[in-house]
């Protein structure tokens, strides 16, 4: 793959259009095939609310589980919406679910110019894109999480707009990487050390000139980076309304809220509920909830980047800065988390933003692996070991491509473990996308005109949003009517199964583990039904009223 730019016989450039395309129709089309995520109320709410505090006047949004969240894309997604005149709930969702995809794919075209800017070469971009695209944790949160994934999209954005700025040095780059950074920061307030990343490697560059003998335009480079921190400071009072009255106060607040009041920290590890988190958190969760094939490709690529480094330090600065800068990428913000035991839930995914470096390396392990292979002085086993270099790690990719088709839409459930050792030890269906595929069972399987549902976790709830009109019509919530089916995800109990196993009438599996369990009532007669307890049927229904609650 080092060599001229194609595989085998087929140009790149062309097989590069028709990746992407293929990529994008198919998550268009898989959009509509999600349930909703714990979170995407919230962020619905939060979107609705600064969008009529920008568009109205109205009151920033108060409520301290949405107040300090990065509001802009919710507004933009709110905007389109109110553009579209979406009101039927199942649309709204549908359309938040593909818009939040095509914000992942834009990640995967930024990350493929990032590669294709290092690797110099189209295959090996293009496999960086394809890793990217094949992995089916962030594929799965790709359409219901409007956080952690687009902080990860414009963390490759910020990485390439630095890189940008470091080979031009102009004002132009200055204020295109300025304002990259400040929407980081905008996006999720945990992005606050995205500065830190332009100021290392914009003094690395002063030093790498002064390494190489060229003379230092003080200055001007002074001037340039002023122009930088003054853009960033004014991306993030721009791109954040929180902002916009009281800006120090309010960036303060965030700052503080983010440090001080996490959400429930912690959670399933090892078997135990846990209210903080350990150093070894992140390690053991990018570890157990990655392909092992990337994790073995990326500790490759990190070894031989090391070994390098010692053996050749003069070259980080010359040759390997974007690999230094790929492993800072990776490297600062996991030990910034470790050094100040930064309080984390749910496994890994706030720092989501560092996984297209363990893409980049992945790449970069595989490529020396085949560079290895071909230095081989006897032709008949180089031939063998350059044909394993490319042979297992496609194997691998298959696998992996047949697994996230197989247990879709459920593919954020990824465990790299068996898993007799995932049940019981970790979190599965935290999100609690499976409430919808466990109603979907229910309309399908009972055939009366009304049946009253309950759930043990807010997502059920939520997860009626995403049903048809038909669907939504049949499903009774009010409490004046015992439920004939209940509906566990397990979260609420620790994952413990408490329901009676004899009223189980069907699970909803991953990998054969049980992550909704539907449980009908042994002793439910049909009662007498009011027609006006019947569900609305097309309105965005975020809360239930006194007799449709829990």
């Amino acid at each position: 793959m080092d060599g001229a730019e194609s595989f085998g016989r087929i140009p790149l450039r062309p097989l590069v259009w028709v990746f992407f395309a293929l990529t994008l129709i198919l998550g268009l089309w898989a959009a509509k095939d999600y349930g909703i995520s714990w979170d995407e109320k919230s962020m619905f709410v939060l979107g609705e609310e600064a969008y009529e505090y920008v568009t109205l006047g109205e009151s920033y949004p108060t409520h301290i589980g949405i107040r300090y969240h990065g509001a802009f894309l919710e507004i933009v997604l709110y905007a389109a919406q109110e553009l579209f005149h979406l009101r039927y709930a199942r649309h709204v969702f549908i359309f938040r679910h593909a818009a939040a995809y095509l914000i992942y794919w834009g990640g995967m075209l930024a990350v493929y110019a990032l590669a294709l800017r290092h690797f110099k070469h189209r295959g090996w971009a293009l496999l960086v894109a394809a890793m990217y695209f094949l992995s089916p944790r962030q594929f799965g949160h790709a359409f219901i999480n409007t956080r952690d994934i687009p902080s990860m999209v414009y963390f490759i954005l910020k990485m390439l707009t630095l890189l940008n700025f470091l080979d031009r040095k102009t004002v132009r780059s200055a204020v295109l990487h300025g304002i990259v950074s400040g929407m980081v920061v905008a996006l999720r307030v945990g992005g606050l050390f995205a500065p830190i990343f332009t100021a290392i490697f914009f003094l690395l560059e002063i030093l790498r000139e002064h390494l190489t003998g060229k003379a230092i335009p003080w200055k001007r480079y002074a001037t340039l980076f002023a122009i930088y921190f003054g853009i960033f400071l004014c991306a993030v009072v721009a791109f954040w309304p929180l902002l916009w009255e009281q800006p120090l106060t309010n960036f303060f607040e965030a700052v503080h809220n983010m440090m001080t009041s996490q959400n429930q920290p912690g959670g399933l590890y090892f078997g135990k509920q846990i209210d903080s988190t350990p150093w070894h958190w992140v390690p053991m969760h990018f570890v157990t909830k990655t392909p092992l094939l990337y994790v073995g490709l990326f500790l490759i690529g990190v070894a031989a980047f090391l070994a390098e480094a010692i053996y050749r330090p003069r070259q980080l600065l010359t040759e390997h800065r974007d690999l230094l800068l790929f492993f800072s990428w990776f490297a600062i913000p996991l030990l910034i988390v470790i050094v100040l035991q930064a309080d984390l839930f749910d496994e890994w995914r706030h720092l989501y933003f560092i996984y297209p470096a363990v893409v980049l390396f992945a790449v970069h392990g595989l490529r020396e692996l085949v560079r290895m292979a071909q230095r081989i002085a006897r032709p008949r086993l180089r031939q063998i070991l350059c044909g394993l270099a490319v042979a297992l790690p496609t194997v691998g990719f298959l696998w992996i491509a047949g697994w996230m088709v197989r247990f879709h839409p459920l593919q954020y459930v990824y465990f790299s473990i068996p898993s007799r050792y995932v049940e019981h030890n970790f979190e599965l269906d935290y999100w609690g996308l499976s409430y919808r595929q466990g109603f979907e069972w229910i309309l399908e399987h009972d055939t009366d005109r009304y049946i009253p549902v309950t759930v043990t976790s807010s997502p059920g709830w939520e997860n009626l949003n995403i049903l048809t009109r038909e669907q939504r019509s049949r499903l009774i919530l009010s409490k004046k009517y015992p439920p004939k089916y209940v509906l566990d995800n397990f979260d609420w109990k620790g994952y413990a199964h408490t329901m009676p196993r004899e009223t189980l009438v069907h699970s909803v599996k991953v990998s054969g583990l049980e992550v909704l369990g539907i449980y009908r009532n042994p002793n439910w007669v049909a009662p007498e039904f009011d027609p006006n307890d019947q569900m609305e049927t097309e309105k965005v229904q975020m809360w239930f009223d006194k007799n449709m609650s829990l």
